[in-house]
């Protein structure tokens, strides 16, 4: 699981987790099991983006459209809320290794 955190910023300033909430956790999994063969199959690779969107409700319809089957959306209301919400998807695929990457000088 490789997965990149995306956090508002307040003008040219450094990212503060004191100041600048978490707004975005996007996240690829890939698996491989073994079959019955002891051979390695691949199962398809999905990526999620979970997504801090307060008006939840009042923006649903909008969101479904932007919905692909290789792409799941995940709008929840707070960062805590996110940060629950990925750590199940972790519990939950339990992954070998969780990794992230820095894109920048100003990822934390």
């Amino acid at each position: 699981m490789s997965m990149e955190l995306h956090a508002r910023i307040r003008s040219n300033l450094t990212p503060d987790p004191n100041y600048d909430p978490i707004q975005m956790i996007m996240f690829t999994l890939h698996r491989e099991l073994l079959d019955d063969n002891n051979s390695t199959t691949a199962k398809k690779p999905y990526m999620a983006a979970i997504i801090v969107k307060p008006d939840i409700v009042k923006n649903m319809e909008g969101c479904l459209k932007l919905k692909n089957r290789l792409l799941i959306l995940d709008y929840v209301r707070s960062e805590t809320d996110l940060i629950l919400r990925f750590s199940r998807y972790v519990q939950h695929s339990d992954p070998d290794i969780v990794l992230g990457y820095v894109v920048d000088t100003q990822s934390w």
